[in-house]
């Protein structure tokens, strides 16, 4: 106490708990003085007194080592129940079947990083990916088919993608990323090489009767006649940027998802670029000067 009460002077932010030790380490100290001074009494008197002081200290030592494992104990399964934890809430923004993040991840990670971005004064921009014609390869190989080509999708945006970028499947075929400190320049050649990257794909799965089939990209020149007809596989992109398309992720999303039915309508299999062509009625608190006209990127 003497010693801790002298830390509390050198250092006054300090507290003195912090300097006593902790209950165990009183313990353990105690039952040491104790012994010692027993100890000290009995050699005084008799030879036989130290004896004595040896089933004592061995329960002493025994219920501190014990104690000590319970200790223990306890850490590891607090340890344990917080990995669960992070565990349960990762699977919980999780997609199992693409590995990206589902519909709640995606608008929680998605929206703070479009938070970040704007109290850093930088752009983020924003793509909305869908598959074409993808109820067709449902119909025509069934939903094995299917789910093996949203695997890959998956794959493509993990490899093309920065660290700190996110992405996620934001139900069915339809996907979303967004692109820290990214100008819309430099998203509309990563929204490319994603189109590019799917359209080149070669997905290996089975048909309907559990036949072996090949599922290829539209970007694929295929070899043999009736390679034609499994060319299956391309994307549209709708691309819009924070702040020019709107202040948030949700409105941004809205944008580039207008831009994407305009892909759509305009042949598939490209990417188009969107400002807020949106009508009003369905834009939160618009600005009349960001109302603009999207242009075409690429036409594939």
């Amino acid at each position: 106490m003497t010693v801790a009460v002298a830390f509390k002077i050198v250092t006054p932010n300090s507290k003195v708990l912090d300097f006593l030790g902790s209950k165990v380490d009183n313990m353990l100290e105690m039952s040491t003085l104790g012994a010692g001074a027993m100890l000290g009494m009995l050699m005084t008197s008799h030879w036989v007194g130290p004896l004595l002081l040896v089933v004592p200290v061995i329960l002493v030592n025994a219920l501190l080592s014990r104690a000590g494992e319970r200790r223990t104990h306890l850490e590891r399964l607090l340890r344990e129940q917080e990995q669960l934890h992070q565990r349960l809430a990762a699977d919980a923004h999780t997609d199992y079947r693409t590995g990206l993040l589902n519909t709640n991840g995606l608008a929680e990670y998605a929206g703070r990083l479009a938070e970040r971005c704007r109290l850093d004064g930088e752009p983020m921009t924003v793509l909305v990916i869908d598959l074409d014609h993808f109820k067709r390869i449902n119909d025509t190989w069934g939903h094995p088919a299917g789910n093996a080509v949203l695997a890959e999708v998956g794959r493509i945006l993990r490899e093309k993608l920065r660290p700190g970028d996110v992405a996620g499947r934001d139900g069915g075929e339809e996907f979303v990323v967004a692109l820290k400190d990214t100008p819309v320049a430099q998203g509309v050649t990563i929204a490319e090489r994603i189109r590019e990257a799917i359209g080149s794909l070669a997905v290996p799965t089975t048909d309907k009767h559990r036949n072996v089939v090949t599922l290829y990209g539209r970007e694929i020149q295929p070899t043999e006649p009736e390679g034609v007809e499994l060319q299956a596989i391309s994307a549209s992109i709708g691309v819009a940027v924070i702040p020019d398309n709107g202040p948030d992720m949700a409105t941004a999303q809205h944008s580039a998802d207008a831009a994407l039915y305009k892909a759509k309508e305009n042949g598939r299999n490209q990417v188009r670029v969107a400002g807020l062509d949106i009508p009003p009625r369905l834009m939160p608190t618009p600005r009349q000067d960001d109302i603009t006209k999207p242009i075409t990127s690429r036409t594939a």
